[in-house]
């Protein structure tokens, strides 16, 4: 994210909420749909199907939520109050089902 902002003159984390949309559309959004493609590509193993699909859904409703008002993926703006972090369902399903770090989806 900070390459990509780098490279575009964008200021990346504080910059203009105009600024972090593109950022997270052109990064976050990017890699989110490749990771749900990703795991719609593998068949699930034998008796997950219910927890692989439960996450891919959790990704799907996220990307949208994002995608139909790109602040809810921002860094809140001084003084006002954080918006629901769009990705926290998909974070918590899969840590449940193995190994999690912050943007492995």
């Amino acid at each position: 994210m900070e390459r990509y902002g780098r490279a575009h003159n964008l200021v990346f984390g504080g910059g203009e909420p105009w600024e972090q949309e593109l950022i997270n559309d052109a990064v976050v959004l990017d890699y989110v749909r490749k990771r749900i493609a990703f795991w719609k590509s593998l068949p699930p193993p034998e008796g997950d199907e219910k927890q692989i699909s439960q996450i891919i859904e959790a990704m799907e409703k996220g990307l949208e939520t994002v995608e139909e008002d790109p602040a809810t993926l921002a860094e809140p703006r001084p003084g006002r109050k954080p918006l629901p972090e769009p990705f926290e369902r998909n974070r918590i399903l899969t840590a449940n089902y193995g190994p999690y770090l912050c943007g492995q989806a």
